[in-house]
């Protein structure tokens, strides 16, 4: 299934599952999309903090909230909220979503920006091999 890219508010989404990168430490992160998300659902952000606290999560891992609408997915791209997103934990994220999304629940997925605009076209490449040919429906909003 194609791939369709947006601009906007990823928080306006129609998808099932929003999706977006967060640090395996569970730390709160300051960019403007992650304070809305952390004010907007501060019990997922508790629980997933919680997780990450308690060693049962890694870079590289997928953690769903399934009890808000959209559902919540945090894709572990960093170890510390201070840390640079990494393209192999990206692909270790895309690879867990492409293959197991059935598992999660995933049925429609909004990926909200995991990088910057000068890391977007090796990104763009990454995303479209795992996602590109996928019986997942993936939406992809621009840095």
């Amino acid at each position: 299934m194609p791939i369709e890219w947006l601009h906007g508010d990823p928080l306006t989404t129609t998808a099932q599952t929003l999706a977006f990168g967060w640090n395996a430490r569970g730390r709160i992160e300051v960019g403007m999309l992650e304070t809305r998300l952390h004010t907007t659902y501060p019990t997922a952000f508790a629980a997933f903090g919680k997780a990450a606290r308690n060693g049962r999560l890694k870079a590289g891992d997928v953690w769903v909230w399934s009890e808000s609408r959209p559902r919540l997915a945090f894709l572990v791209v960093r170890e510390s909220n201070v840390g640079a997103t990494r393209e192999r934990y990206l692909e270790s994220t895309f690879l867990t979503l492409g293959r197991d999304h059935r598992l999660y629940g995933v049925e429609t997925l909004a990926l909200a920006p995991l990088v910057t605009a000068l890391e977007w076209p090796a990104f763009q490449s990454v995303l479209t091999y795992w996602f590109g040919r996928g019986a997942l429906p993936v939406s992809a909003y621009h840095p």
